[in-house]
C-alpha cells in the first residue's frame, strides 16, 4: 500500500481505552462524547507545511480532553505515539458561552491551524520554533464547529490552544467541558470521480520521468487522487516498489479565477502539467522534495497531467494547491477531479526502417558491426526498448544481435537540440550524418547525451546498436532549445526514407590469396603465402564468426556488381589479403583487427596489429600517423579447427570506429608477388630411408639426387616433396646460406613430420 491501513475510528477507540495518555481519554463513539477527536497521521517526513498532509490517510485515532501540549524537548501526543515527522487532526464542536468578541491563542511547535465554523482563524503552517499567534473573532452563543491541525517535525514539540472571552476569567487553556464530539464519524472528504492512472512496471532503463514513452502502459485504473506518501513500498496493490514509472491524466475544477499555486511533491522524479503546460518540472533524479510553479486559470475546467518515475529506495508524490485568496497550499481534494478523455492512443503513423542482424558474436562493440552485411529489413514506431532480458520483437534474438535503424526525424525549432542515449551494450547516434552521441564501449544500461545545432525540419537519423549478453536495452529521447525536460522522440516526428543510404559500394575491392591446406601451421607466421592456391577479389575484409567457409563480396561501382566465390574451406587454411587503402584525413588511426584464430596486420610495409598466438574471436588494436593518401594495406590470416572469424576496422582521427567500409578499398593494376625470389638452397635427396627412425640414423653423404629449391616450405601431405623422391622413407638435406638483415638475438621455428 501507499499508504499506512486507514483504521475504523469505532474499532480503535475500543482498542484505546487501555492505553490512555495524561492528556488523552478513550470512550465510546456511539454517543457524544467530552473533548476532541484526534486524526494521527506518521510519517510525514516528506511534508514541508501543514498543507502537505493528507488528512484522509490517517493511522490512529485517540479522543482528547484539551489542546494543551506545552513545548518540550520530545513528546508523544498519546501513548505510544510518535515524537517525530507527525501530523494530528482535532475534530469536534466548541461551547461559546457567551456572545461577543473571543480571542484565541494558539501556540506551536512547528506548524498549526485554527478553523472555526470552517474558516481559519490561526494559521502558521510553516515549519517553527514553538510560538503563539493570537487572532479575534465574534461568535454568537451555542456550539460552533472547531478543527485544529498540527504537524510535528523534528526536535522539540508542543501544542496549545488558549481562549480569552466576555464573562472569563482571562486567557486560559479551553477546558475539556468546552470541547464535544458528535457520534458521527466527520466527512474529511467528498469523493469524486477520480482520474487516470497509466502505470509502467518496468522502468529500470530511466533515469528520470523524460526517458519513458508514456504511450505503452502496462495496467490502466482510476484512483481518486495524488497523493501517496513518502514510503519504501508500493503505490497500488502488487505493484513495483522500485523501477516504475505512472502517468495521471484527468480534469480539476477551479472555483476561482486568478494565478493559482501548484506544488509536487515526488521522490525520484516528476513533472506537473496544466492545460497541456509544464508548471513543475522536478524530473533530475531526488530524495524527497517539493517544488512550486503558479499558472493563471479562470473558473472552470482545466487539464491536469502527473509524470512520475521511481527509481530505487523511498518512493513518494504529492500534488497540492493554493487558490488565490489562499495563504497556504493543500493536498488537492478527490472532488477537484474528473477522468476526462485521457490519454489517446499512440499514432500508427511515421517510424523508421530496422536493418537487423541476428548475429553479432564477433563484435565487442557498435563500430565492429558491417552494417551492409544484415539479415532482414523491418519498421519500428520509435526506438524505445526498456531494460529486458528479452528480445526486442517477437522472434528476435536475445543476445549478440545488432540493429541499425534508418530515417528521418522532424525538428520543430531551431536551435541547439540535445539527444539522449540510453543502451546496454554499445550504441551510437548520428544525426545528418555526424555521430552526435557515441557510446560505443561495452556497458551496461546507461545514459549518455549529445548536443548539435539544428534548423527546423526534417533531419537524417541513424542509431547503430549491439548486443551482447545478458540485459539489453535502447531508447532515445530529445530535448529542444526551449523545452525544460527531455522526452522519449516520439513516432509523429520519425519518418522513412524512400531509399536508405546505401552501405558497402564503392572501392575496387583487394586481392586475396587463399592458400587452402594450412593444417601444418600453428599460426598465421608458418605459411609460405608465395604457394597459395587461388586468388579472388574481395570487397573488403569482415567476416563474421562462422563455422563455415568465408562466403563470397560483392564488389559494386561504377564498372558494374560483381560476386566473388570467396572461401572454399572450413578449417585449416590461410588467406592473405593485399591492396591499397585510401587515408582521407592526416592523424593518428587506429586499426583494429579481429580473428579466430590468427592474423597480422600491415599499413604501408609497417607490422601494426600481430595477434598471431591461436586464440577465439578476440580483439587487437594498433595505431600509427598517416597523412591523406593511399597506402599498402595487407593482413594474413590462418584458422585452424572450429569457428573461424576476421574483421578489420579504423578509427580516424576524433571519430568512431568502424569496419572499414569497401570505398577505402582498391588494387594496384599489375599484381605483385610476394617473394621476388633470385635465391635458394641446395637440396640433398635420399630416396631410401627405411632403415632410419630419425633423422639422425642416415648418412647424408650418400645421398641419390640433388636440386635447388627457392626455400623450405612443403605443406602437411601425403604425396611427395619432389617428382624424383617417394612420399614415404626418404630423407632431405638442405644448405645454403641466409642474409640476416639486422644483429640481434634471432628465434628460428622447425615444422616437421616426422623428424
Amino acid at each position: 500500500m501507499h499508504a499506512p491501513t486507514r483504521i475504523l475510528p469505532m474499532i480503535l477507540l475500543a482498542l484505546l481505552q487501555s492505553v490512555i495518555a495524561p492528556a488523552a481519554v478513550a470512550s465510546s463513539s456511539t454517543s457524544a462524547m467530552p473533548g476532541l477527536r484526534g486524526y494521527f497521521v506518521n510519517g510525514i517526513s516528506g511534508a514541508q507545511h501543514i498543507g502537505h498532509i493528507d488528512w484522509t490517510q490517517y493511522d490512529e485515532v485517540v479522543q482528547v480532553d484539551t489542546i494543551n501540549w506545552p513545548n518540550a524537548g520530545s513528546q508523544a501526543f498519546y501513548e505510544d505515539g510518535p515524537t517525530s515527522y507527525f501530523g494530528a487532526r482535532f475534530v469536534g464542536e466548541i461551547d461559546i458561552p457567551q456572545e461577543g468578541l473571543w480571542s484565541f491563542y494558539l501556540g506551536s511547535d512547528d506548524g498549526s491551524v485554527l478553523l472555526i465554523d470552517g474558516q481559519p482563524v490561526i494559521e502558521q503552517p510553516n515549519m517553527q520554533s514553538f510560538r503563539t499567534r493570537t487572532n479575534f473573532v465574534t461568535l454568537d452563543a451555542g456550539s460552533h464547529e472547531i478543527e485544529v491541525l498540527y504537524m510535528q517535525g523534528y526536535g522539540h514539540t508542543g501544542l496549545v490552544l488558549e481562549w480569552d472571552g466576555p464573562g472569563s476569567d482571562g486567557r486560559e487553556v479551553i477546558p475539556a467541558s468546552a470541547f464535544s464530539s458528535p457520534a458521527e464519524e466527520p466527512v474529511f472528504e467528498t469523493a469524486g470521480d477520480g482520474l487516470w492512472a497509466y502505470w509502467f512496471d518496468n522502468a529500470r532503463h530511466a533515469g528520470n520521468v523524460g526517458q519513458i514513452d508514456w504511450n505503452q502502459s502496462d495496467q490502466v485504473e482510476t484512483v481518486q487522487k495524488i497523493s501517496y506518501p513518502k514510503t519504501s513500498g508500493a503505490f497500488r496493490v502488487d505493484g513495483p516498489s522500485d523501477y516504475f514509472g505512472v502517468r495521471f491524466m484527468g480534469v480539476i475544477e477551479v472555483d476561482e479565477g486568478g494565478e493559482w499555486g501548484f506544488e509536487l511533491g515526488s521522490d525520484q522524479s516528476a513533472i506537473l502539467f496544466v492545460d497541456g503546460e509544464p508548471v513543475v518540472v522536478d524530473d533530475d533524479g531526488h530524495s524527497y522534495r517539493w517544488r512550486t510553479g503558479t499558472k493563471t486559470l479562470g473558473v472552470g475546467e482545466h487539464t491536469i497531467e502527473v509524470r512520475y518515475w521511481e527509481g530505487y529506495g523511498d518512493a513518494g508524490l504529492a500534488v497540492a494547491w493554493k487558490a488565490p485568496s489562499e495563504t497556504y497550499a493543500r493536498i488537492i481534494p478527490a472532488s477537484a477531479f474528473r477522468p476526462g478523455v485521457g490519454a489517446t492512443n499512440p499514432s500508427s503513423a511515421g517510424g523508421l526502417r530496422v536493418y537487423n542482424h541476428d548475429s553479432a558474436r564477433h563484435a565487442s562493440n557498435v563500430g565492429q558491426v558491417d552494417w551492409g552485411d544484415y539479415d532482414s529489413v523491418g519498421t519500428v514506431q520509435n526506438i524505445y526498448y526498456p531494460k529486458t532480458q528479452g528480445s526486442f520483437e517477437v522472434g528476435d534474438p536475445v543476445d549478440y544481435f545488432a540493429k541499425r535503424y534508418v530515417g528521418q526525424v522532424d525538428i520543430p525549432n531551431t536551435g541547439e537540440w540535445r539527444f539522449g542515449l540510453g543502451s546496454d551494450q554499445s550504441a551510437r547516434i548520428y544525426i545528418d550524418g555526424v555521430a552526435v552521441v557515441n557510446d560505443a564501449s561495452g556497458h551496461s544500461f546507461r545514459w549518455r547525451h549529445g548536443s548539435k545545432s539544428l534548423t527546423a525540419g526534417l533531419h537524417d537519423i541513424e542509431v547503430h546498436y549491439w548486443e551482447g549478453y545478458g540485459d539489453a536495452g535502447l531508447a532515445v529521447t530529445w530535448q529542444g532549445p526551449n523545452d525544460m525536460f527531455e522526452e522519449v522522440i516520439p513516432s509523429s516526428a520519425l519518418s522513412q526514407n524512400e531509399v536508405d543510404p546505401l552501405l558497402n559500394i564503392g572501392g575496387e575491392g583487394l586481392r586475396v590469396y587463399w592458400v587452402d591446406n594450412a593444417r601444418h601451421a600453428q599460426n598465421a607466421g608458418q605459411i609460405d603465402w608465395q604457394n597459395y592456391d587461388r586468388m579472388t577479389f574481395e570487397s573488403n575484409i569482415a567476416w563474421e564468426i562462422t563455422q563455415s567457409a568465408f562466403a563470397g563480396t560483392t564488389i559494386t561501382n561504377d564498372d558494374g556488381v560483381s560476386t566473388s566465390e570467396g572461401g572454399t574451406k572450413t578449417d585449416y587454411y590461410g588467406l592473405r589479403a593485399e591492396g591499397l587503402i585510401q587515408i582521407p584525413t592526416e592523424g593518428e588511426w587506429r586499426f583494429g583487427l579481429g580473428s579466430d584464430q590468427s592474423a597480422q596486420l600491415f599499413i604501408n610495409g609497417q607490422l601494426l596489429v600481430n595477434d598471431l598466438s591461436g586464440h577465439s574471436f578476440r580483439w587487437r588494436s594498433g595505431s600509427i600517423e598517416l597523412e591523406p593518401g593511399l597506402y599498402p594495406f595487407e593482413v594474413r590470416y590462418w584458422e585452424g579447427y572450429g569457428d573461424a572469424g576476421l574483421l578489420v576496422s579504423w578509427t580516424p582521427p576524433g571519430g568512431v570506429e568502424e569496419v572499414i567500409p569497401t570505398s577505402a578499398f582498391s588494387h594496384s593494376e599489375v599484381e605483385t608477388p610476394y617473394d621476388a625470389g633470385g635465391g635458394g638452397l641446395r637440396a640433398y635427396w635420399t630416396t631410401n630411408a627405411r632403415h632410419a627412425g630419425n633423422a639422425g640414423q642416415i648418412d647424408w653423404d650418400r645421398h641419390d639426387h640433388a636440386t635447388t629449391i627457392e626455400n623450405i616450405a612443403y605443406r602437411k601431405t601425403q604425396s611427395a616433396f619432389d617428382d624424383q623422391t617417394p612420399s614415404d622413407y626418404f630423407g632431405l638435406r638442405v644448405l645454403g646460406q641466409i642474409d640476416v638483415p639486422a644483429s640481434g638475438e634471432w628465434r628460428f621455428g622447425l615444422g616437421s613430420d616426422q623428424s
